[in-house]
C-alpha cells in the first residue's frame, strides 16, 4: 500500500511516544536487527546438516536460535508505556486494523492505551 505520494516509507515524527520514550531502538534492534542474523544462522545450520553429524554440534545450533527468538521475542515485548506499563507491541499487532495499526503506532504522540505524553526528550 502507497501513500498519496506514492511511498511505501513510513516517516517517523521527532516527537513521536517511541521515540521521546527512547524505546525505538527495541523495535529497530529487535523487528530488524536480528531476525535477519538469526534466519541466516539457521539456514547455514539447516545447510550443513550431515548424518555423521555430533550432537553436540546440532545442539549448538539449535541453543543459537533459540536464544536469538527469545532476544527478539524480549526486546519486543520490552516496549511499555513508562507510565501505566501496558506491552505496546501485543497491542499493535492485535489491533484489528492489521498492517495499518503498526504505521499509526510509530506515528503516535501519546501512549494508545493511557494517553500519557512524554516530557521534551528520551526517558531513561
Amino acid at each position: 500500500m502507497t501513500d498519496a505520494g506514492g511511498s511505501d516509507r513510513v516517516e517517523i515524527p521527532k516527537d513521536a511516544f517511541l521515540r521521546r520514550t527512547g524505546q525505538l531502538w527495541k523495535l529497530v534492534v529487535g523487528g530488524l536487527g536480528l531476525p535477519l542474523p538469526t534466519a541466516l544462522w539457521g539456514w547455514r545450520c539447516m545447510k550443513n546438516l550431515r548424518p555423521d553429524q555430533p550432537t553436540s554440534e546440532m545442539v549448538g545450533c539449535v541453543a543459537v536460535l533459540v536464544a536469538g527468538a527469545l532476544i527478539i521475542v524480549s526486546l519486543l515485548a520490552s516496549v511499555r508505556c513508562p507510565k501505566c506499563r501496558v506491552r505496546l507491541v501485543r497491542k499493535t499487532l492485535q489491533a484489528p486494523e492489521g498492517a495499518e495499526a503498526i504505521t499509526t503506532f510509530l506515528k503516535l504522540r501519546s501512549c494508545p492505551s493511557c494517553g500519557y505524553v512524554p516530557d521534551e526528550g528520551p526517558i531513561r
